[in-house]
């Protein structure tokens, strides 16, 4: 009983770091870095990276890097 409940333990731990770590680096870099540079360069003032709007304005940053990528390749096939 003790062994499994090492492995278990083993098992969450490892699977709440790598939550962390895939949560942390999508979020934060992926989503509010572009988000931030976005609200700096646009507002010309020093947002809060830790805001909504930061997030906000991330996704939809990438939304439009996607639409814009759909676009492309579909008019380039063509």
């Amino acid at each position: 009983m003790p062994l499994e409940e090492t492995g278990e333990g083993l098992i969450r731990g490892t699977i709440r770091f790598f939550t962390y770590v895939i949560v942390d680096i999508v979020l934060d870099l992926l989503v509010r870095g572009p988000g931030y540079l976005v609200m700096k360069w646009v507002f010309r003032a020093s947002p809060d990276p830790d805001s909504f709007r930061v997030l906000i304005v991330g996704l939809i940053f990438w939304v439009l890097i996607g639409i814009g990528g759909y676009s492309l390749s579909y008019h380039l096939s063509i």
